[in-house]
């Protein structure tokens, strides 16, 4: 399977699970939604944070051409991408 993310965006969400708990997002047609207490009042207020990985998760609808949910597991820091 071939690879969306750079590695640039990968270091991104793997620093966001990290540094803000971050475990789940949504991406839908009404945008972002974090899911659970997944979104700290850290990263959800700063905007150019936010606006980064807006950027990736539109690269990744596109590209799945559906609308989909990321899980961030800590074993390895592993992401799963599963269509809604």
């Amino acid at each position: 399977m071939e690879n969306i993310l750079s590695v640039e965006d990968q270091n991104f969400l793997e620093n966001i699970y990290k540094n803000f708990g971050v475990q789940n997002i949504i991406c839908d047609e009404s945008g972002l939604n974090f899911l659970e207490n997944s979104s700290p009042f850290g990263f959800s207020s700063n905007e150019s944070s936010l606006n980064y990985l807006t950027q990736i998760f539109k690269k990744l609808k596109y590209r799945m051409d559906s609308n989909f949910r990321m899980e961030f597991y800590s074993a390895g820091f592993n992401i799963a991408v599963l269509r809604n």
